[in-house]
């Protein structure tokens, strides 16, 4: 939640990974978090280790980089404005604000809705939680490298740091990370392949001593009898069959979710947190050509409420050039899936309150959200959250469980 905030404020993010498999799949889980916005800047989700100097850019990123990063660069070399991922360790590295030439704080999220969507997150996919060796949960560095010291007392109550204890017949977060890297489980390789022909690449249902009489000794049917049609056409049926029979085992990518977890529970549980902290935004949107600005900021940071830090937070959302890109779709086709998606799912969100309701004079239309033809599984830009974590880290451990 810590690099969600992070992100909504358009900061410089860097994921750090020696298991590269992962890091695209976190770098796609975030910008789905991101909806209803659409990350403006710059993404590079498995970057290359000699493209260093794009640290420096002056705009802002979402990177995937090698996590031997931060072991040879000392973090007063590091740049200043890059919060640093560490997913191996489970450690963030907030570094200094280049702006107040300070220590970055945690983003501060509205309280409220900030601890609904940790409880949320919590009951969703919490026990699949990978423990990092460490046994810390909420680890937070400062400035050049110091351990935020602030109590948890102090912090926002969605980021305090505890201490976990891990399981005697569970692994430590480096222990799961590993078998990512493999593209087969630990014994599939140990068994041989009958009939396979390593000329033409192909299976074959005969043992590869027994004689043909229309080839040679060895078994081998000449290149000119592959042309033939017929033959073709028998091989053919023979790899469909082969592929037909190797769709039926269980694959990593096709394991079921781990019991307890519920992407579709992750995705809502983003989505009631960005409809519960803009979900009067459309009552403060100025479509009048006379006006410079089409949105009227001090108005709806108002009407958030007196609390100083979290209308400080969502005023800095204000400013990204995500948020604009949103207004400005929205003005120009409000009536685009995405938009209305959104819109409708503030009206339901109004709807499930009887004081709104009441107060709106009864029950508003979300004929979008209502709508079951062609109904599709997952939604726009809130795909592949729960489905990239399973498929790159979750599923990985379930033989660890």
């Amino acid at each position: 939640m810590v690099v969600l905030g992070c992100l909504m404020e358009e900061c410089k993010v860097a994921l750090l990974s020696k298991h590269f498999s992962i890091l695209a799949p976190v770098a796609e889980a975030l910008l789905s978090a991101l909806f209803p916005f659409e990350w403006q800047g710059l993404y590079v989700p498995i970057m290359p280790y000699s493209m260093l100097d794009i640290l420096d850019a002056p705009v802002p990123f979402i990177v995937g980089l090698d996590s031997r990063y931060l072991q040879e660069v000392s973090p007063e070399r590091r740049p200043n404005n890059v919060v640093f991922v560490d997913l191996d360790r489970d450690v963030i590295h907030l570094g200094i604000d280049d702006l107040t030439d300070e220590n970055r704080k945690v983003p501060c999220l509205p309280p409220r809705d900030a601890l609904k969507l940790k409880a949320r997150l919590d009951a969703s996919g919490g026990n699949v939680y990978l423990i990092p060796n460490s046994g810390l949960k909420g680890c937070i560095m400062e400035g050049h490298g110091e351990l935020l010291l602030v109590p948890n007392e102090d912090r926002p109550k969605y980021a305090y740091m505890e201490t976990v204890v891990l399981n005697t017949d569970s692994l430590c977060r480096n222990e799961v990370l590993e078998r990512t890297k493999k593209a087969y489980d630990e014994n599939e390789l140990l068994e041989g392949i009958a009939g396979f022909r390593t000329v033409h690449g192909q299976m074959n249902e005969r043992s590869g001593h027994e004689s043909d009489a229309s080839g040679d000794s060895n078994g081998k049917r000449p290149l000119k009898r592959l042309r033939k049609p017929k033959f073709m056409r028998d091989k053919r049926a023979e790899m469909l069959q082969s592929s037909m029979a190797a769709s039926d085992q269980a694959h990593l990518l096709d394991m079921d979710d781990p019991e307890g977890f519920s992407p579709t529970d992750i995705r809502n549980a983003f989505l009631r947190f960005m409809v519960a902290t803009f979900e009067n935004y459309g009552k403060f949107i100025v479509d009048k050509k006379e006006w410079s600005e089409i949105f009227d900021e001090y108005r709806f940071l108002r009407d958030l409420g007196e609390e100083r830090e979290p209308t400080d937070f969502v005023g800095r959302i204000l400013k990204t050039q995500m948020f604009q890109r949103f207004l400005e779709d929205r003005l120009a086709d409000p009536d685009h899936p995405e938009i209305r998606f959104f819109d409708e799912s503030i009206l339901a969100k109004i709807n499930r309150s009887k004081v709104k309701k009441m107060a709106k004079g009864g029950k508003l239309p979300t004929p979008f959200l209502e709508d079951d033809s062609g109904k599709v599984r997952t939604t726009a830009r809130l795909r592949a959250f729960g489905l990239l974590w399973r498929k790159a880290l979750i599923s990985s451990c379930l033989d660890c469980r």
